[in-house]
């Protein structure tokens, strides 16, 4: 049993073998953000430097569920790991990175809107099935 944000860790119990279970399972709605004006959708992530959580983080799960619809990959994008949403976003309002996941409502409490931040797409847009995801 987890706590609503702490389901990863669950997630991760049950891929290294543990006879954990979750009953209770939400998809958080996280924006995909950019920085720079030029991108306007998912497909002009082509080429640019995205900020997840890690390599085994759900927002690498979300990112892939958003890319493959519009025709890209992962490998598509140069990914950097910051962790904690609090350095993502740090990273995108300082132009270290063109775009990152973050948690909703991250660029109306921040600086976001008023450092040129864009929304280009909503992971809850893409990951309909969230029963399913909760049987890893």
């Amino acid at each position: 049993m987890t706590v609503e944000g702490a389901f990863v860790d669950v997630i991760r119990a049950i891929e290294k073998g543990s006879h954990s279970r979750s009953f209770a399972f939400s998809c958080k709605r996280r924006p995909m953000t950019a920085r720079q004006p030029s991108i306007r959708s998912l497909q002009g992530l082509r080429g640019k430097t995205v900020s997840i959580g890690g390599p085994k983080d759900v927002t690498r799960i979300y990112l892939n569920r958003m890319l493959e619809p519009n025709g890209l990959k992962d490998s598509d994008v140069d990914l950097v790991y910051a962790g904690a949403s609090s350095a993502r976003l740090s990273s995108l309002e300082s132009g270290a990175v063109d775009a990152a996941i973050l948690p909703h409502g991250a660029i109306s409490t921040s600086m976001g809107a008023s450092a040129g931040l864009s929304i280009i797409g909503r992971t809850a847009d893409y990951i309909t099935d969230c029963h399913k995801m909760a049987r890893w």
